[in-house]
């Protein structure tokens, strides 16, 4: 099995649209780590109480890992190249 670190597994999570898995235990735990973590910061349900902050933090842990983080005082940590695309949790919360 070859080690993949926790940036990889959440690159590699996703570029593939792979559902979860059926057979749990023929997957490697980075794998499942990711794929729950991205499960959980996309398809945020505005009627569950916590869901929206639950998918904010999510999304705050994926950004971190792939982008990186950055000591107070100097420029933000962004490449330009690389983007990511998380669905928008306002959506359909302002009824009119």
């Amino acid at each position: 099995m070859k080690h993949a670190t926790v940036k990889e597994s959440l690159e590699a999570t996703a570029r593939t649209d792979r559902p979860m898995p059926d057979e749990w235990i023929q997957v490697p735990v980075h794998e499942l780590v990711s794929l729950t973590l991205w499960s959980i910061a996309n398809p945020a349900s505005i009627s569950t109480r916590g869901a929206v902050t639950k998918a904010s933090k999510a999304q705050k842990m994926i950004l971190d890992r792939i982008v990186g983080t950055r000591r107070p005082g100097t420029n933000p940590a962004a490449r330009a190249e690389e983007a990511i695309e998380f669905i928008d949790l306002t959506e359909g919360a302002i009824k009119e």
